[in-house]
């Protein structure tokens, strides 16, 4: 999948309500939850960068849908039987923005947003225990 751009303002906290309706989706008995949500987070991210939906962008959405929906089911279905959890919902989005977890996507949306400093290790520590990432807290 391509890497997904940011919206010109980005919300870590409509970034964490997303999160949460993907483990929704990927926990529902309907076949066409995931598909649905990965629609519809994609077409409002089309919105708010203003591009203009052509087929090329059309086609690029369509791809990307069926490669989230493939994740999801390839986590859900993985060798160690475990739910699609909020911190594989989390890293999903995260990775589909070009970053390597969670907590790096959170960081640079709140440094953007002028929420965070750089420094703020306790916050960054924190991020890594949710997303299970041991190498920023060595």
């Amino acid at each position: 999948m391509d890497t997904l751009p940011l919206p010109p303002s980005p919300s870590l906290e409509q970034y964490r309500k997303r999160a949460k309706a993907l483990v929704a989706a990927a926990q529902s008995t309907d076949s066409a939850a995931v598909h649905d949500w990965a629609h519809a987070w994609l077409e409002s991210l089309v919105k708010s960068l203003g591009v203009e939906p052509t087929r090329f962008v059309r086609d690029s959405i369509d791809r990307a849908v069926a490669h989230i929906e493939a994740r999801v089911r390839d986590r859900a279905n993985g060798a160690r039987a475990k739910s699609f959890a909020l911190a594989d919902a989390q890293h999903l989005i995260a990775e589909a923005h070009g970053f390597a977890n969670w907590g790096a996507f959170a960081q640079q949306i709140e440094e953007a947003a002028g929420k965070r400093d750089r420094t703020d290790d306790f916050e960054l520590a924190a991020d890594a225990v949710v997303d299970g990432d041991l190498a920023p807290l060595q």
